[in-house]
């Protein structure tokens, strides 16, 4: 611990101060005290005023293993640009914390350190061995757990250290005046320690400094209090812009002997204490198979159930690595190692919600497997409005097409200028001879009617408006942002299905035609429930069998639909399971308990659903904005946010 060297420094100094004026030879133990801490002071000092960093210097022969070296620890560090690849907080995290651990089995003189820095996560391995062995098992490791981008380590590159800090040297001068002469001796020490605080540190950039460290030096929590501590403080780490953990292994002994060494103690009030903590340590050890590490944590604030405050030596004991805490593998979980995370390499990142921690989450267009929608939510939590918001963002990088069977997107057709179809009244021109060409179409026929009897696409139309008392108007059709309007049939929702099924048929040939890999059209299906409860058992069928066609090979065609549900019981689980982007909105126990088991949520994801309000009950308080859970593949990517809605558009 950083403040305990320095305060036997100091005590070393008086002691020998004392003496001097009787033994001068006690000069020695002023000298030895310089020698071992002397840096660490001046480093102090000198951070009091502004933070420092030790100067790191590029190692290595070839680009892949290139290495930053620190010469005032002798250690090497290796870096990546990670992403981890599913999304655990707090407690959850525990079995993927200890895999990961044990995998790694660090060695002695090996650490390794994760860093989030405004948005940006790093993992830095380092090891007082350039070996480049080690470093390719250690990046094999990290991609099982993350997606790693190797990236030039960070070397000392900020401005000099000012050069007044050589004014420090008077202080042996006091020093000699209260010792006698023979402190004399310290100054040319003194002055070769401020030589090398000169020659190797630099004054740090203030986005790259961390100012808070822990002033405790054990973890000492039992598994009950883990586990309620783990999210709390998981939480309030994730809120900050920079934060960093590093671990090292520990010998397992080094408890046992402790905890022998307290029991066989005298018998006081601080021995009942410590003993009680051993014990609650013990018996993670034993009965949980947790492992003792030393961790080292960094922050820009105070997290006091850590005991983490100010410390000006934060961020040079970063790179320093002195101010260690003991604890066990678990305490781990009180750091979101491997929450959130998105696409290296994504374009067209698209902002769709907050998390609860204020950070944006953002979908990459082009990354996505497959980019079809599912959204989920009992009436009154804002599923309509919550998509309408989001199709105002997708609307600048894609066309969005619209099937409205309740009238609830004609605020966003307004805002971006979209136009909107009343079906059937009008159709498109080429829709007869679009559909005359589709096997859904004739499948879809047979299922209605239950026989193919060479009837034309124009008669079935026909004779289907008729049935309703409409004649439609056939009109030119331009693919671009279009709500396809249900509400002329909104007391019929047989035809509402047959109609919303047609104009699917038409939509999906007509994308088909232009076989491209990017995104360029998405097709919006509200109360996608039409599909699968009304028609004959034939009939939802085909629908289905469409459904499936379209969503497992949307996304080589360009387009992509969104389905929206009030019940997970109203879409096939293969559509829903498959589907890139969910969002499960919260409610009521009896909808996201079932909705729980069915898409695999965990208990802090049930609570989140639970506690959620309406849109018109967080207006009250501000902005409307809809609460849920938004999962993001190819990864298991989960998030807890809220959806900040457009009130224009309600």
């Amino acid at each position: 611990m950083i403040r305990r060297d320095l305060i036997f420094l100091g005590l070393a100094l008086l002691l020998a101060g004392l003496l001097m004026p009787v033994t001068p030879a006690a000069v020695l133990l002023a000298a030895a005290a310089l020698w071992l801490w002397g840096e660490l002071a001046v480093v102090w000092i000198y951070a009091r005023w502004k933070p420092v960093e030790p100067v790191r210097v590029p190692v290595g022969e070839l680009p892949a293993h290139v290495a930053a070296y620190n010469p005032r620890n002798k250690m090497y560090f290796w870096m990546w640009r990670v992403e981890p690849n599913r999304s655990v907080l707090g407690f959850s995290s525990l079995e993927v914390v200890h895999e990961f651990y044990n995998k790694l089995a660090l060695r002695r003189d090996e650490q390794l350190a994760y860093v989030y820095l405004y948005g940006e996560k790093f993992i830095i391995f380092s090891s007082r061995r350039y070996d480049t062995g080690r470093v390719r098992d250690v990046e094999e490791i990290l991609r099982e757990f993350f997606v790693p981008q190797r990236v030039t380590p960070w070397i000392g590159i900020g401005r000099p250290v000012d050069r007044r800090i050589w004014l420090s040297t008077l202080w042996v001068l006091l020093y000699a005046a209260f010792a006698g002469a023979a402190a004399l001796l310290l100054l040319p020490i003194w002055a070769w320690i401020v030589h090398n605080f000169v020659k190797y540190y630099r004054e740090s950039y203030m986005m790259f400094t961390l100012t808070h460290m822990p002033h405790t030096d054990t973890f000492s929590l039992s598994r009950e209090m883990l586990e309620l501590a783990a999210a709390t403080d998981a939480k309030t780490i994730a809120r900050m812009e920079k934060w960093a953990v590093a671990f090292a292994d520990r010998p397992s002994v080094e408890i046992k002997k402790k905890f022998a060494k307290i029991y066989e103690g005298r018998d006081t009030g601080k021995r009942l204490v410590r003993l009680a903590e051993y014990k609650e340590l013990l018996e993670r050890v034993a009965a949980f198979n947790e492992r003792p590490i030393f961790l080292f944590v960094y922050a820009e604030d105070d997290i006091p159930s850590m005991d983490v405050a100010r410390d000006y030596f934060a961020t040079a004991d970063f790179w320093l690595r002195r101010s260690y805490v003991r604890a066990l593998t678990g305490d781990l979980t009180r750091f979101p190692i491997f929450y959130g995370g998105t696409l290296l390499g994504a374009q067209r990142l698209v902002e769709l919600a907050k998390d609860i921690f204020g950070k944006p989450v953002t979908v990459p267009l082009d990354s996505l497997p497959t980019v079809h929608g599912v959204i989920i939510g009992p009436s009154g939590m804002g599923k309509s409005w919550t998509v309408a918001s989001w199709l105002y963002q997708l609307s600048k990088y894609v066309d969005v097409v619209v099937i409205d069977p309740h009238g609830d997107y004609y605020k966003w057709a307004e805002k971006v200028g979209a136009e909107v179809v009343p079906i059937p009244h009008v159709l498109p021109r080429d829709l007869p001879e679009v559909l005359r060409r589709s096997m859904w179409f004739r499948r879809l026929i047979e299922g209605k009617y239950g026989r193919l009897d060479g009837a034309s696409p124009e008669a079935v139309l026909t004779e289907e408006a008729a049935a309703l008392g409409i004649r439609p108007e056939y009109q030119d059709f331009r693919l671009g942002n279009i709500v396809l309007d249900l509400t002329p049939l909104k007391k019929d929702t047989e035809a509402q299905a047959f109609w919303a099924v047609v104009m699917m048929i038409y939509l999906i040939n007509k994308l088909l035609e232009e076989k491209v890999e990017q995104l360029k059209t998405i097709i919006v299906f509200d109360e996608a429930r039409l599909l699968s409860q009304h028609g004959t058992a034939r009939y939802s069928e085909v629908l289905l069998d469409m459904l499936r066609d379209l969503v497992f090979g949307g996304r080589k065609y360009g387009f992509a639909v969104w389905f929206i549900v009030q019940l997970e019981t109203q879409l096939p689980w293969d559509i829903i399971r498959s589907a890139s982007v969910q969002l499960f909105l919260g409610g009521a126990r009896d909808y996201v308990l079932p909705l729980a088991r069915t898409v695999e949520l965990d208990n802090d994801d049930v609570a989140y659903l639970l506690s959620a309000i309406t849109p018109r009950e967080a207006a009250l308080s501000g902005r409307p904005y809809a609460m849920g859970i938004l999962r993001v593949k190819p990864r298991d990517h989960k998030y807890h946010v809220k959806i900040y809605l457009d009130p224009e558009l309600k």
